[in-house]
Formats: C-alpha cells, sequence, structure tokens
C-alpha cells in the first residue's frame, strides 16, 4: 500500500496515516476493545450513514456494506447481520484469536448504548460463540445523526 502513496497524493487523495491503520489492527487481533471502538466510532461519524433518511432502502446497506469491506480489507472474517436462535448481531468479527459481537444504534438519546447492551444480553449473541474456544467481546457504538 505504501507504493500507492505517491501517486495518490498526487491524484488529490488524502493523504493515508499508515500507522492509524496498523494501530486500529493491532487493536483488534490483541483484544484492545476500548481502542478499537474508539477509532470505529470515529470512522463511523465519518461514514454518510447518518446521513440516509431512515424510510430509506439504503439506510442500513450502505452501513453494514461499509463495515464490511473495513474489516475484510484488514484480513478478518466478518459478517454482517450474523443470525442466531434468538435474532441477529449487526456484526460478527473473528480473528485467529477473538470474537467480537458488534451492535450499532442510532444515537435516540439517553440509553441507547445500554438497550444495544442489553440486546446483546437477552438475545444471547455471544453464547454460542464461546463453544469456538475463543474469547468473545460484545460492544456497542451509537450512530449519531438524524434520519
Amino acid at each position: 500500500m505504501q507504493e500507492l502513496l505517491p501517486s495518490m497524493q498526487l491524484d488529490g487523495y488524502l493523504p493515508v496515516d499508515l500507522a492509524i491503520i496498523a494501530n486500529f489492527a493491532r487493536a483488534i487481533r490483541q483484544g484492545d476493545t476500548p481502542y478499537f471502538m474508539r477509532r470505529l466510532s470515529r470512522f463511523i461519524a465519518l461514514s454518510p450513514y447518518c446521513n440516509q433518511r431512515k424510510e430509506s432502502p439504503v439506510h442500513g446497506d450502505v452501513f453494514r456494506n461499509t463495515i464490511y469491506v473495513l474489516f475484510w480489507l484488514l484480513g478478518y472474517y466478518v459478517h454482517v447481520e450474523h443470525l442466531s436462535a434468538q435474532g441477529c448481531s449487526d456484526v460478527l468479527l473473528e480473528t485467529d484469536s477473538i470474537i467480537y459481537v458488534l451492535e450499532f444504534k442510532r444515537d435516540e438519546g439517553e440509553g441507547s448504548l445500554q438497550r444495544a447492551l442489553a440486546q446483546i444480553t437477552s438475545k444471547s449473541y455471544c453464547e454460542p460463540l464461546l463453544l469456538r474456544g475463543k474469547p468473545v467481546h460484545a460492544s456497542v457504538s451509537s450512530l449519531v445523526g438524524k434520519g
């Protein structure tokens, strides 16, 4: 990727800080969930997801596809709308050593993140994944914006 940077900059692209990408990928691999989720939240805040109208058919599709491509480019197994016996989590991200169950909620005021964590717990999204023998990290992020 570094070979691409000089030509990308000449073509008008913004310079890319590879250290940020490397630190993000390392945090995922090492289970540094707070760092990983802070960076992911910043990335989400830049996405056009929050600019989509709620009733638009592409409302969630743009977001899910963006998240899928992000993690796929980093070389991780990623599944969006991961089904379980009691529902589906927004994203399942799996590395060689850790599994993440991620739930995203539109920021609808106080309690949005607590409701998302309660959903992960009440629907037992993590339970079947424990059988894989890896630590399972459940985390939530809010999507800020009007739709």
